[in-house]
């Protein structure tokens, strides 16, 4: 594979590195997760499959924390649709808090990364139903995830790269 550069990589508007934690089972996450829970705008519902994770859903939150999201009836469905698809899988989840190069992050920044988050990631046993077929922002990103990134592409670009 080619190794692309930024065509203008001062033109990155968002320069973000996502930090996801050590995964833990997902019941685990309904007692709450001390300092992480409440810095991470990101999650992601992961399965080890083959010797290696796969992200099944990569979800957001910004006014809430992600313990208080897993409670609400459609997450318990998505996790509920896993289980009947794979039922020997244990499923976890693992938080991406993100670290900016600018401190005031909007929701609508948050909302943009998720989509190339979930873009990016995306495969065919994703349960995911939205982002997955397009993604379109006015900002050049770069998303870098680092930590627990074994799921995830290490690195994901949105704008005008080329090829040197």
């Amino acid at each position: 594979m080619s190794n692309f550069q930024w065509a203008h990589e001062e033109e990155i508007d968002i320069l973000v590195e996502v930090n996801w934690s050590s995964p833990v089972t997902h019941d685990m996450l309904h007692g709450g997760l001390v300092g992480e829970d409440d810095t991470a705008y990101f999650y992601a519902i992961i399965g080890r499959f083959d010797r290696e994770w796969w992200p099944f859903y990569i979800g957001k939150v910004y006014s809430q924390s992600v313990s208080q999201r897993h409670k609400n009836k459609d997450h318990l469905k998505r996790l509920e649709k896993l289980k009947k698809l794979y039922p020997s899988t244990t499923w976890h989840i693992t938080l991406g808090t993100p670290k900016f190069e600018f401190k005031n992050v909007s929701e609508k920044t948050i909302n943009e990364i998720e989509g190339l988050l979930i873009y990016g990631n995306w495969h065919e046993e994703s349960i995911n139903r939205s982002k997955i077929n397009t993604f379109h922002s006015y900002n050049h990103i770069q998303i870098t995830n680092t930590g627990f990134n074994d799921p995830f592409h290490k690195k994901i670009s949105y704008g005008v790269l080329v090829e040197e």
